[in-house]
């Protein structure tokens, strides 16, 4: 009863986290360029008029990478032309039709115009594209509650080492691991388990042993493994991640009348977080295919790891 609580608790946890997420800024303007991209001609001239830099930069980045559009500079010429519309600034408060005129004096054949407002520490975002050619508007969308930070700190990249234990066998464990964010929210975790000890204090099987006058002198494992988690940053450093993977375990018994080996591929499912992008805290449930109730065991670790920093 108690396992398949656990299993049904864990199934939960993913949904929560989705349902509390927030999107990075890198996905809203990803989809952004990629709207955008669909309304005009290769090398149109684009003009961005947004309230807040790291957005502009890195839509500007996202649309310069599509090789598709090609970015009007802000440079003095652009500030002129600012300044001749009656002083209007550089922010998400042009209006279309001021925003046309700076566009046609510049050569651009679209502008895009952004605003920002604030949700708590997320952020809504409204970005507007106008056609300047025909005068109207060809895009108006809202990102809500956007997180406004470098999307580094949506991927964890590390490598470190850990020791847990199962508190049976193998009772102490060793972990080496790393992992590599492919994309935002997201890691792949690979690593290897060295596990030493037999706390074989599980009454079914100390009488199946004693049934045979067999004694556990030491035991030995070795666990390759691959995991793919969601990661949810917190604000600052470090986050909490749930996952699923998989792994090939080998292990070696020495009994007092001889050796025994076995081979398994296991199931694992795994919850934890990182603490100030340095400690680790982890917990998972493992289990082979062919007895997943029976065969269940549960390992918790804790460790160190080294954060990568992203430039």
């Amino acid at each position: 009863m108690k396992k398949a609580l656990i299993i049904v608790i864990l199934s939960m946890v993913p949904a929560y986290i989705f349902s509390q997420t927030f999107i990075t800024l890198n996905k809203a303007l990803s989809e952004c360029a990629a709207e955008i991209k669909e309304h005009f001609i290769k090398d149109s001239r684009a003009l961005i008029f947004i309230e807040n830099e790291a957005v502009t930069r890195e839509l500007s980045s996202l649309l310069v990478s599509q090789r598709h559009l090609a970015i009007v500079e802000r440079d003095e010429k652009v500030l002129k032309a600012i300044e001749s519309e009656q002083n209007y600034q550089m922010t998400g408060n042009v209006s279309d039709a001021t925003a046309t005129s700076i566009g046609k004096q510049l050569g651009a054949q679209l502008i895009i115009i952004g605003s920002i407002e604030s949700n708590g520490e997320l952020f809504n975002i409204n970005i507007r594209v106008v056609d300047i050619e025909k005068a109207q508007r060809v895009m108006d969308k809202w990102w809500n509650n956007v997180r406004i930070e470098p999307s580094k700190t949506a991927r964890l990249h590390t490598v470190g080492a850990s020791v847990g234990s199962t508190f049976y066998a193998p009772f102490l464990i060793g972990t080496v691991r790393g992992t590599f964010s492919p994309f935002d929210n997201f890691f792949i975790e690979a690593g290897m388990d060295v596990g030493f000890f037999h706390g074989s204090n599980n009454k079914e099987d100390s009488d199946y042993l004693n049934s045979y006058g067999l004694n556990i002198d030491s035991y030995f494992s070795l666990y390759p493994f691959i995991h793919l988690n969601f990661f949810l940053p917190f604000k600052n450093s470090g986050g909490l991640y749930i996952g699923a993977g998989a792994g090939y375990m080998y292990s070696k018994y020495e009994f007092n009348d001889g050796i025994a080996e076995a081979n398994i591929f296991a199931l694992d499912v795994i919850a934890g977080a990182n603490l100030f992008d340095f400690l680790d805290v982890s917990y998972t449930m493992r289990t082979d295919f062919m007895n997943f109730f029976k065969g269940i065991n549960h390992k918790v670790s804790v460790g160190y790891v080294y954060r990568f920093k992203q430039k």
